[in-house]
């Protein structure tokens, strides 16, 4: 899908890149990107899942003591530690999860910014579990893709040139001594005119 900037350049309106980032800084106020709403969505299921799991548990946890004898408290002692270790073991896979998909919802957008042409390859040689696990994921974010933006830069758009200054390439001298610029259109006809 096109951002406003890529729409607005197929449009033939030229931005600077001060107007280009404000128009970024605020669609970003104002609107979720299909990421986020896909990174919402699938920590929603997420949850949901991890409820519904949850909830089968809990079912058999209760089937299991139903079967049990009263007076095996040691058994009964043992399934229930043993249900908490797997809810626990579910929580926590859920709760990576979910931090592998923020990440990756936060790393596309990043790659967007950056003009990144193949998301997957650069994410291939991105070092995600330490990404995961820092302290201040988003500075380490912008130095993965700075370093990575350095030594692969095949991955990412070139950067297009501004464009230069009209020169004039020819000038006439006048009899006071002045340059005066002249156009090619007037240099041709001042030429022909002489004939």
């Amino acid at each position: 899908m096109k951002n406003i900037i890529e729409i607005l350049s197929d449009l033939k309106i030229e931005l600077t890149d001060d107007q280009k980032k404000k128009i970024d800084a605020e669609v970003l106020k104002n609107y979720k990107t299909i990421e986020d709403y896909n990174g919402q969505k699938g920590k929603l299921e997420t949850a949901e899942q991890l409820a519904k799991d949850n909830k089968k548990a809990l079912e058999d946890f209760k089937k299991e003591l139903e079967k049990l004898d009263v007076e095996d408290v040691e058994g009964l002692k043992k399934k229930f530690s043993d249900m908490e270790e797997t809810m626990k073991n579910q929580k926590s896979g859920y709760e990576t999860k979910i931090k592998e998909m923020t990440l990756e919802s936060t790393l596309r957008s990043k790659a967007s910014e950056y003009g990144c042409i193949d998301f997957d390859l650069a994410k291939s040689q991105i070092d995600m579990k330490s990404l995961l696990s820092s302290n201040d994921q988003s500075n380490d974010i912008k130095k993965a893709f700075d370093e990575l933006k350095k030594s692969k830069p095949i991955l990412f758009k070139e950067e297009e040139p501004k464009p230069k200054k009209k020169s004039t390439i020819i000038q006439k001298t006048e009899p006071d001594g002045k340059d005066k610029p002249l156009t090619m259109a007037s240099a041709l006809a001042e030429f022909y005119a002489k004939e």
